[in-house]
């Protein structure tokens, strides 16, 4: 799998944060076995990014923010918003996540992660979503989320 990513840490003790405003774009699945998705900011191994500002999720597969492994932590004190207002019979939205965790990443929100956008009865849209928290993650949530 390979990501398309606006900042990316593969460190332990690296860290990056966010405090301007991220504009995802498509997620490539041209080839389906290499599929590169569409990610805001992304940390493994140990590394720790923060959102301060806007992360914009506006494609199908798009991902604001994603962590994977053990001792990598995400910080949200800004806003994640999901917008599907683009989805049409030709660009369907099947899955939108603000953030993704796993393996034991964990993920603080103090912020804000909002759909915008008309997407009620708009059958192009399916689904989402806003933490996704897998495999032994964990999610420490003190903000507002609106869906």
């Amino acid at each position: 799998m390979e990501l398309e990513i606006k900042v990316f840490l593969l460190q332990k003790a690296s860290n990056a944060v966010n405090r301007g405003v991220i504009k995802i774009g498509k997620t490539d699945k041209s080839d389906p076995n290499n599929i590169i998705y569409g990610i805001g900011m992304a940390a493994v191994g140990g590394a720790n990014i923060s959102n301060e500002r806007d992360i914009y999720v506006t494609e199908n597969l798009g991902i604001g923010m994603y962590g994977d492994d053990r001792g990598t932590t995400l910080r949200n004190s800004g806003n994640i918003y999901l917008d599907s207002s683009n989805a049409s019979a030709s660009n369907k939205v099947q899955t939108m996540m603000g953030v993704f965790v796993n393996n034991g990443a964990k993920f603080v929100n103090t912020g804000n992660i909002t759909t915008t956008g008309s997407y009620h009865g708009n059958d192009n849209v399916q689904g989402l979503v806003g933490v996704a928290v897998l495999n032994g993650s964990t999610l420490e949530n003190y903000g507002k989320n609106r869906y």
